[in-house]
Formats: structure tokens, C-alpha cells, sequence
């Protein structure tokens, strides 16, 4: 569902770069209907790198809270948006607050100039 805190396992591959790759939290954004009838589904991925992560723009911090299921303090990383099988989500932790999702949903849109 938009705005689920999941984790999920993003693929490793050489080369890569500063994609994030492994197992770690994202926030679902595909919108629900679409998330029903599709085997992928859109994510934006999260670091709990805070000084690495917040170097770049279209990053939202998330502090944990025991609606969001997350532990510690997460970086959202709006320009590196992705598409993944839903076999790649490992489990939901919780659910974004109504504010959070704004913030992700803002950066989201600025990284694909909508």
C-alpha cells in the first residue's frame, strides 16, 4: 500500500555505484489499484547513513516512530526511485505518517521533474 515502510532486497550488482543495493527499508509510492495488479512494484529506497545520505537533494529524513516500524533514524532517497518484483519485499514494518509521505512525495516529484 502508498506509503508502507517495507523492506525489501535490492539487488547487488558490479558497478553500481552509490545505488543502494541489499536488504534495507523503502517506502512503497505506486499507487494502490496499481499495486494490486502488478508483479512490481515502485519503491524508494533508505539508508540509515545519515551523513552520506543527506549530502544529496531530494532526500527526506524519517526518525523512527512505532507507527513507521523503523529503528533508527532513515534517509529516503527520492532520486534513486525504483521498480522491483514484489518477490523482492521481504515484510512490511509500518506505515509513513500523513506528513512523511508529503515530504517523500515532494522529493519524488522534483527527481522526475513532475
Amino acid at each position: 500500500m502508498r506509503g508502507d515502510v517495507v523492506w525489501v532486497d535490492l539487488p547487488s550488482a558490479v558497478g553500481r555505484g552509490s545505488v543502494q543495493s541489499g536488504q534495507r527499508p523503502a517506502v512503497v509510492v505506486s499507487e494502490n489499484p496499481t499495486t494490486a495488479t502488478l508483479p512490481v512494484i515502485t519503491i524508494v529506497p533508505g539508508t540509515s547513513s545519515l551523513v552520506a545520505a543527506t549530502r544529496f537533494p531530494l532526500t527526506v529524513t524519517v526518525q523512527p516512530s512505532q507507527s513507521n516500524g523503523l529503528t533508527s533514524p532513515t534517509v529516503f532517497l527520492a532520486f534513486q526511485v525504483q521498480t522491483v518484483p514484489k518477490t523482492a519485499l521481504r515484510r512490511t514494518a509500518g506505515q509513513l505518517s500523513a506528513a512523511d509521505l508529503q515530504k517523500v512525495e515532494s522529493s519524488l516529484r522534483q527527481a522526475l521533474g513532475l
